[in-house]
This record gives C-alpha cells, structure tokens and sequence, in this order.
C-alpha cells in the first residue's frame, strides 16, 4: 500500500516542478533616482526659529512650515509661559511646548520654553504669551511676548 502512494506522488511532484519551470520569476532590475510614477523627493520645508529678541517683525511661515519661538524660562520659580489668549487654529496651530533646563543648571536654575507653532492656512495671527504662575490667576505676569505670524501659501 505504501509503494502505491509513493508511486503516485513521485510523478505528481515532478510534474508541479516541471510546471513551475515553464513560468520563470519577474527579474527585478534596480533602478537609480526616481521611477516616472514616483516623482521627485520632496524638499523639506525649514524649521523657522527665533528666540525673543527676534519677535519684532513678523514672522513669515508657508503653509505646512513650523515655527519654534524659543523663550527664557525658570519653571523652578513657579513660573511658565502660556498663551495669554486662544489663536485661531484654522491659521496657525500651536504643535507643542516644552521645557529644556540649561545645562549645568542645579536647583533654581532657568532654563528655556520651546514653543512649536505650524502654519496651517492662509492668513495672520498675532499670538499673545504671558509668564505668569499658573497658580495665582489674578497676578500680573511677570514677562509677556506677543508676535504675528503670517501664512502664506
């Protein structure tokens, strides 16, 4: 019984190889540079930066470009800077804001706040910042930047 199947299943399996033979694989030939259907690589789109000295003038973005406005900071203190009022996103989202200590800074040593802004559609926002104390809602700030940012296409 078992040479039976052996003898059925040897001629099955040559004939699948030989089948295979007769359709040979895709070559693939590797190409160099762009395909005509793939087009050129997108040239990324520069951050733009400025630090608080530099928020006199407007800041020009196109749409989809960043901006990290970089401002002096002690959290330490209690202090930390905060929109003083609501953008309009449609325009210009606000994208994130961190803090980075100075290096070698200990205890009760300032820093800095990054804040990402990303132009979104055509138009002008002015942004309004205050450094205040989150906690005592009712105290003048201590510092406040405000800047305009213009997106254009």
């Amino acid at each position: 019984m078992k040479g039976r199947h052996l003898s059925v299943l040897v001629p099955v399996a040559l004939l699948a190889l030989a089948a295979c033979s007769l359709y040979p694989s895709p070559t693939i030939t590797p190409t160099i540079g762009p395909t005509p259907t793939q087009g050129p690589t997108p040239t990324p789109i520069p951050v733009v930066s400025r630090d608080e000295t530099q928020l006199a003038e407007p800041i020009a973005l196109i749409i989809g470009q960043q901006l990290r406005v970089t401002l002096a900071s002690n959290r330490t203190t209690g202090f930390s800077w905060a929109l003083a009022q609501s953008i309009d996103e449609h325009i210009v989202k606000l994208a994130g804001n961190q803090y980075v200590p100075s290096s070698g800074s200990g205890v009760g040593g300032g820093g800095h706040e990054v804040w990402t802004f990303l132009g979104a559609d055509i138009g002008q926002v002015i942004v309004s910042m205050k450094y205040a104390r989150p906690f005592e809602p009712n105290a003048a700030p201590a510092r406040e930047a405000s800047f305009t940012i213009v997106v254009r296409e």
